[in-house]
């Protein structure tokens, strides 16, 4: 990989995908071995019963020749043995088959134990590790309350010594993240679990929680769930490339940032006729305010997706998508900058969507997603930069299944000073601003990586070139409670 380009894992290129498709190349293998075999043991018998001798032939097994056969009959014998010479003895007989197809498939089952094990040593050592940080404050056998406290409270003040040290030293907060998780898991393990070796708090969960205050203090302050309102319609045509796409979340994003909170639901229509066909896109906004009240565009969102599964946009993107006429078998890409993304996500994780819409296409810029269990059937492409700290906020790298490719790029390797500028800022926001995110996206139109180009694939149907795209703008806001 060139110094500055982009790096893809998981995907139909991935390690998973590779290991799942060596497995079926096995089995395959090891079929054909049992027909080579077959086929070996039918000649075999067929070079006994012509008085060949033995399969292998050679100087051994001269032609046997009877003295009552005739002439044309010893000379058609000695065709038939010099015929059955050339198949046992050649390097693609049956037998030499059998045996190479034999050894194929046991070096495609040992490749894959070795895959397994040195994946299962990772988890092994990484398990180590978590406990290595630890070791002196396992506190398990201090007792009750007193010992989560005093584990809390020394966690808490060596992360902050932590992160104070790497703000120092220059290193970026989302390295700092990305480093420290095991630390921050066995932190919640020791504060929320009264029994820690009954399993460890995720990052979900502590999401989940917050989730729940906040919905509680949107309910107790009268707002109820999403109600969507029709803004505007407009016509364009569609563009092949990925990076176009972004457009889309750009005019969503300023009509968030200038009171109205908006998604846009583009509709693509190709063919007509007794052809004509639909498929969709939707645009989805990053985090405008803090706290939104009305405005669901907030923190609160944000945590609900990555603890919950679900929030007020997702609500008011499937009730916007039902709106403006999607049906169940036609093509959806969610399209997500930061809290767009993790909504995307989180749709594509949602059994209500999976009901109403065919699983979606998900593409996400700089969210953190790696906890939300997108269902199989959506292919999903995820652009992270790697000094982005919200990207990182996850806690884990995500998912490397086939219909999962995570697309990664240092911003530090650049050639572009505005984003090697970006690269240093050490609390790692700079790099989370979607032009760079969009410079990462053309960069992946014109990469042949096989994980992309079987998303590429994936989203074809949606991505025609010229095609017209009628694209509605959806007000989502939280609808207030009657008093």
């Amino acid at each position: 990989m060139a110094k500055g380009d982009i790096r893809a894992d998981g995907g139909a290129g991935g390690v998973v995908a590779c290991i799942e498709e060596m497995e079926r190349l096995a089995v395959s293998v090891r079929k054909a071995a049992t027909l080579f075999d077959s086929a070996s043991t039918h000649v075999n018998g067929y070079v006994r019963w012509s008085g060949r001798g033995t399969a292998n032939g050679g100087p051994g097994s001269a032609a046997r020749t009877r003295g009552e056969d005739s002439a044309e009959l010893a000379v058609a014998r000695v065709q038939l043995h010099t015929a059955i010479d050339s198949l046992t003895l050649s390097p693609s007989s049956p037998a030499r088959c059998r045996d190479r197809a034999s050894a194929l498939g046991g070096a495609l089952d040992e490749a894959i134990d070795e895959y397994e094990r040195a994946e299962a040593e990772v988890s092994y050592r990484m398990n180590l590790l978590e406990r290595a940080y630890l070791f002196g404050l396992d506190v398990q056998g201090a007792g009750g309350p007193a010992g989560h406290m005093l584990a809390t409270g020394s966690l808490l003040g060596w992360l902050g010594a932590e992160v104070l040290a790497g703000h120092v030293t220059g290193t970026p907060l989302a390295k700092t993240l990305r480093t420290y998780h095991p630390v921050l898991r066995e932190f919640l393990e020791q504060v929320l679990s009264p029994f820690p070796q009954g399993g460890t708090p995720t990052t979900r969960q502590l999401a989940a929680l917050l989730a729940v205050v906040g919905r509680t203090l949107n309910s107790s302050a009268g707002l109820g769930r999403a109600k969507i309102r029709r803004v505007s319609v407009t016509k364009g045509k569609m563009s092949s490339r990925l990076a176009d796409l972004v457009k889309g979340v750009d005019r969503a994003d300023w009509q968030v940032k200038n009171e109205t909170p908006s998604i846009l639901v583009s509709r693509v229509i190709t063919g007509s006729g007794s052809t004509r066909k639909s498929s969709w896109v939707v645009s989805l906004p990053p985090t405008s305010p803090l706290i939104g009240g009305r405005n669901p565009f907030d923190v609160i969102s944000d945590i609900e997706a990555m603890g919950l599964w679900t929030n007020d946009i997702v609500d008011g993107l499937t009730q916007a998508l039902k709106d403006a006429g999607a049906r169940k078998g036609e093509s959806i890409l969610l399209v997500g900058h930061s809290l767009g993304g993790i909504t995307a996500a989180a749709a594509a994780a949602s059994p209500a969507f999976a009901k109403r819409f065919s699983a979606p296409a998900i593409i996400t810029l700089g969210s953190p997603i790696s906890t939300i269990p997108v269902r199989a059937k959506s292919p999903v492409l995820a652009l992270e930069h790697t000094e982005d700290a919200l990207a990182a906020l996850s806690g884990s790298p995500n998912p490397k299944s086939p219909n999962f490719t995570t697309v990664t790029r240092d911003l530090a390797a650049s050639s572009d000073p505005a984003e090697r500028k970006a690269a240093a800022d050490r609390l790692g926001s700079a790099a989370h601003a979607r032009p760079y995110y969009t410079n990462t996206l053309a960069m992946v139109d014109a990469s042949k990586d096989p994980s992309i180009q079987a998303f590429k694939r994936a989203v074809a149907p949606i991505m025609v070139a010229g095609a017209k795209v009628v694209t509605i703008q959806y007000e989502v806001t939280r609808s207030v409670k009657a008093k």
